[in-house]
Order: C-alpha cells, then sequence, then structure tokens
C-alpha cells in the first residue's frame, strides 16, 4: 500500500542517510587530527560533499524501489551494511590522533570505537536467534535493546567529543604557534651566523690595511 511504501522508506532510508553522517564525523576528526603534534598517523580527509553524495544516493534508491520492500527485516539489515564505510572510516580517523585533552575523551574514544561495530554482530544473530526457536517479538526485542546499547555508545562518544571540541582547537593554536615561532627561531638563526660572519671578515680587513 502507498503508507507502507512512504513508512518503509523513511525507515529504511533514515539508515542510509545515517551513513553520510558517520562519514562527515569522521572528516571533521581527519581535519583536525592532521593539524595536531599528537597525531600517530596522517589519514586522508574525505571532503564533506561525498559523504551528501553518498547519502543522497544511497536513500533515493530506496525512495525509487531499489530495495525489494518484501522482507522489512532484510531490507533493514542491508541498507545498515551500507554505514560499513563510513564506519571503517570513523574508526581510523579515531586511531589517527592521542587527541590528548583528557581521561573522558579517552574513555569516550574507547566507548565510540567499540560501540561503532556492536552492530555487526546483529546480522548472523539473527538468524541464529529464529533458528533457536525464539518468537519474532522476542528477536526483535534482544536485537533492538542491542542496538540501542550500540547508538547509545556512539551518542555518547561523539556527544564527548563534540563538548571538547574547543580544548581541540586550543590544543592546535597552540602547536600551530610553536611551530611559527620555531620556524622563525630557524630562519633567524642563519641571518645572525652570516651577520656575525659578516662583522669578522670587515673587521679582518680593518686590520690587514697597511699603516
Amino acid at each position: 500500500t502507498p503508507t507502507f511504501r512512504i513508512m518503509w522508506s523513511v525507515c529504511v532510508g533514515s539508515v542510509t542517510a545515517a551513513g553520510g553522517y558517520i562519514g562527515s564525523i569522521g572528516s571533521a576528526l581527519a581535519h583536525m587530527s592532521n593539524r595536531s603534534s599528537n597525531q600517530r598517523f596522517r589519514v586522508v580527509r574525505v571532503p564533506s560533499w561525498w559523504w551528501v553524495s553518498y547519502a543522497l544516493t544511497l536513500t533515493l534508491m530506496v525512495f525509487s524501489g531499489f530495495f525489494s520492500m518484501e522482507r522489512p527485516a532484510a531490507d533493514i539489515f542491508l541498507a545498515g551494511i551500507t554505514q560499513t564505510p563510513p564506519t571503517v572510516y570513523l574508526f581510523v580517523c579515531l586511531l589517527s590522533n592521542k587527541w590528548g585533552v583528557g581521561r573522558e575523551v579517552y574513555i569516550a574514544q574507547i566507548i565510540l570505537s567499540v560501540g561503532a561495530f556492536l552492530n555487526a554482530p546483529l546480522l548472523p544473530l539473527y538468524g541464529i536467534l529464529v533458528r533457536m526457536g525464539f518468537s519474532l517479538g522476542t528477536v526483535n526485542t534482544i536485537l533492538h535493546c542491542w542496538l540501542a546499547a550500540a547508538w547509545g555508545s556512539q551518542a555518547y562518544g561523539c556527544i564527548v567529543f563534540s563538548r571538547n571540541i574547543e580544548k581541540f582547537e586550543e590544543n592546535l593554536m597552540t602547536d600551530q604557534r610553536k611551530m611559527a615561532l620555531i620556524s622563525l627561531v630557524g630562519k633567524e638563526e642563519p641571518q645572525k651566523g652570516k651577520g656575525k660572519v659578516k662583522a669578522k671578515s670587515k673587521k679582518t680587513a680593518e686590520n690587514e690595511q697597511p699603516r
């Protein structure tokens, strides 16, 4: 029915659209990490427009009926798989930096990293629980409780990182000032050395003049 199709498209489309948000968070972390002295390794910053295009393309595929609409549970799992690339990217961006702004962020980083992959076991777990004889209602309750824990972990990690953005920026500004100062000192030292050589040469030349 049209009503079911609209509700189904909104439900599954929200899953495909979420991948764009996850990837955008990773890009923001990559941007900060690449400018920080606490960086473990450099990570490629994927532009935001790519994640917008990624989410829009998949969501439009859902609304156009590209997905089957025959078995909603299977369609949700299929849509959830599209979150794998942005989730892996976010995880790599988290690991790329020590962040170094306190214990709270360190714990949030662990929780966010674990929570990002807590959705993965749901795909095989659905079939296992059904074959074990659990009713469909019981299976859905278990899986959605698991899903709530996964999404809650991700939300907590993102909220903590958002609260500490100002500290990240302050550390970045401090690092940039240090780098600028080091660069300035490095440029001045050769010039001072040249000045001393010139002064010494001039003094030597004056001493060598005939009296």
